[in-house]
Parts: structure tokens; C-alpha cells; sequence
């Protein structure tokens, strides 16, 4: 496995070649990455757990978080245990059984009748979202000065937001999803987009709220 990664690279040119020969000779091709690069930190974030704490979220117990755990547990191993061609064909097979399953993962623990925003908890970069009325299938909050009123008092709360060791800032500030997108997918972009703080340089790690004990915070 020596030159793994050379040969990983080398695929990834050969695919970019191809891809450039299709395109029209005046199309700008950008390329970046969708993680990003540097460490993380052994500061862990539930981030579905902190607006519990603000009484903004309800979570299930019992039987939903257990749920939620063993789908989490089957689809680790399945990663690290299937080989590489049986997990291409359940992905190009199965993505509407497999997108179900992650769903139930990431939300299944939620009490939506209870919840007024969530974030989608992925371990990359969590973003802010409004149970809203007519457009999540169990929204409650309405449209328009409710909708707005809670932005205004979310993104307040964020900014109050502290590390409970060092009272450093969490959030380094909030926005408001049309103050950073435009155009015709506006209403598909997360209500508030949330720029995080890092903690000695290295960006926090978020982990599912479903498998918390009960802090938003914790050090691994």
C-alpha cells in the first residue's frame, strides 16, 4: 500500500483530463476541496444539544436514541468491513434507502412538534436551520416576523455562546443566510449560516447529539 495515495492522485488527474476534454475551451474550471485541510480539536460539540439547553429543541429518549445509535453503529462497520466494490453497488443501488438511513441517524431522535430550530449536525461544518411552517414537514414556526424574531434571538444566543474551561467565544459570528448567498437557490441555504470559533487553532469536532450523555460540550 506504499504508493496508495500516489495512485489515488494520479486517478483523480486522469479524471480531471477527461473531464477538461468535454468541457468548451472558454469554460473556467475551478477546483476545491469540501472538507478543507488542517487538525481538530479533542473539543467536541453537540450542537443539537446546546439549543436543547436553550429550550429551543426537544430530543426523543428510549427507543429513538437507541435506534439512532445502532444505524449509526451498523453504517461505521459496513464502511470499514464491506469491501470496496460491494459498497459501490449499495451506494449506486440503495441511495434512497441509504439517504433514509442517515436521516434517522441525524434527526430521528428529534420531537419535531417541540422544535423550533435544529442544526444538521454534519461533522464538517454545522449549519442553523428554522422548523418552519409549510416548508419542514412538522414545522411550528410561522412565517415571517415569528421566523424572523427567532433568527435575531438565535443569532444573539450563539454570540453569548462560550468553551465552559476558557470562556472563549464558540461562535465567531452568525449570519444570516441572504448576508452571505444570492440568487435563485436562496431558499434552499441554511436560515443561519454559523462561522465557528476555533479552540488552540484547531477547529471543534461536532458529533451527533444522539450520542451525547447530555452536554453540548465535552473533551475527548
Amino acid at each position: 500500500m506504499k504508493d496508495a495515495i500516489l495512485r489515488v492522485y494520479q486517478e483523480l488527474d486522469r479524471q480531471l483530463g477527461e473531464l477538461r476534454e468535454m468541457l468548451p475551451r472558454d469554460t473556467t474550471l475551478l477546483m476545491m476541496s469540501d472538507h478543507g485541510f488542517g487538525g481538530v480539536s479533542n473539543s467536541v460539540l453537540y450542537p443539537n444539544c446546546w439549543l436543547r439547553e436553550q429550550g429551543l429543541l426537544r430530543l426523543r429518549g428510549g427507543l429513538s436514541r437507541w435506534a439512532s445509535r445502532m444505524l449509526d453503529a451498523a453504517k461505521h462497520r459496513a464502511v470499514a468491513t464491506l469491501p470496496n466494490k460491494i459498497q459501490q453497488i449499495l451506494s449506486r443501488y440503495a441511495r434512497t434507502q441509504i439517504g433514509g438511513i442517515e436521516a434517522k441517524v441525524r434527526y430521528g431522535i428529534i420531537d419535531w412538534e417541540h422544535t423550533q430550530a435544529y442544526f444538521d449536525e454534519n461533522p464538517y461544518y454545522p449549519v442553523l436551520r428554522i422548523n418552519l411552517r409549510g416548508r419542514q414537514p412538522h414545522g411550528i414556526v410561522e412565517p415571517g416576523r415569528e421566523y424572523e424574531n427567532l433568527r435575531t434571538d438565535l443569532m444573539e444566543r450563539l454570540d453569548d455562546w462560550r468553551h465552559p474551561d476558557t470562556g472563549e467565544r464558540i461562535v465567531e459570528r452568525a449570519y444570516r443566510r441572504e448576508e452571505v448567498y444570492s440568487g435563485p437557490c436562496l431558499d434552499e441555504a441554511p436560515d443561519i449560516v454559523v462561522k465557528w470559533n476555533t479552540h488552540e487553532d484547531y477547529t471543534y469536532a461536532f458529533r451527533l447529539s444522539s450520542k451525547s450523555s447530555r452536554l453540548a460540550w465535552t473533551a475527548r
